[in-house]
């Protein structure tokens, strides 16, 4: 949030013309971030080691296959899924007080089961 430099902070600061407040994210948006990065990195780990193992991904209609893909993919669904649960209840407190900077954090943590939903309904055409 940029705004003017009150009188005090004027002449404090008589090189600036305005000043930018920190605005905190909060601890369940930056939770919720750092959920859906381990979320979406062990999605990653586990298609390469997948790929790596069978030399394919065994999924049917975007959803895994085997024992192996289920292994690998189940945990990443669930964590991606925590995060975007966490991410929708933050990003609506976000757009009720109307913060920006916070609502881009929430939106960060929808991100990966946002990017799981698109290849799900892609492998369903």
């Amino acid at each position: 949030m940029t705004r003017a430099l009150t009188a005090d902070e004027k002449q404090r600061y008589p090189w600036a013309s305005q000043i930018s407040d920190y605005v905190p994210v909060g601890r369940w948006r930056r939770m919720g971030l750092i959920t859906a990065g381990v979320g979406f990195a062990w999605f990653i780990l586990g298609a390469a080691t997948v790929f790596a193992m069978r030399k394919s991904l065994q999924l049917k209609g975007g959803l895994p296959h085997s024992g192996l893909s289920w292994g690998a993919f189940g945990p990443a669904m669930g964590i991606m899924a925590v995060a975007f649960v966490v991410g929708l209840v933050t990003g609506v407190t976000g757009v009720i007080r109307k913060l920006r900077a916070p609502l881009v954090w929430s939106m960060g943590a929808m991100v990966p089961a946002l990017l799981w939903l698109v290849l799900y309904l892609m492998a369903h055409r």
